[in-house]
């Protein structure tokens, strides 16, 4: 009996194969039309100049507080870890009021306040 459904496989081995290549393709297909419908649109990303204002200090401004603009504390200018920021990365704020409406964190590394201020 098992000879006879092996011949049978045997004969039909071209019909088979294409049959499973059908089936395969069908099954991804409706894989990824559902994935497709599941996925939420995701809205763009908007890019937002001068979303809020810095001050960038010229010649020894007065200066309380600097950031990076790829971080998310501030830091008073006597900060070591304020030392660490690259100076194109800097935005300063004159104020910790305005660093946090920017959206930055006071750090707790270093005290907050302005430089040259206990």
């Amino acid at each position: 009996m098992l000879t006879n459904i092996k011949e049978k496989i045997k004969s039909r081995e071209n019909e088979i194969f294409f049959l499973a290549i059908i089936v395969l393709l069908g099954v991804t297909a409706v894989g990824a039309l559902r994935l497709f419908l599941l996925t939420p649109e995701k809205p763009p990303i908007v890019i937002q100049e001068n979303a809020f204002s810095v001050i960038v200090p010229e010649g020894g401004g007065d200066v309380s507080f600097v950031a990076s603009k790829n971080g998310t504390k501030y830091y008073p200018p006597n900060c070591k870890a304020a030392d660490r920021i690259k100076e194109e990365n800097r935005i300063y704020f004159a104020s910790a009021i305005n660093a946090q409406k920017a959206g930055f964190e006071r750090t707790v590394s270093c005290s907050a306040s302005p430089a040259g201020k206990p």
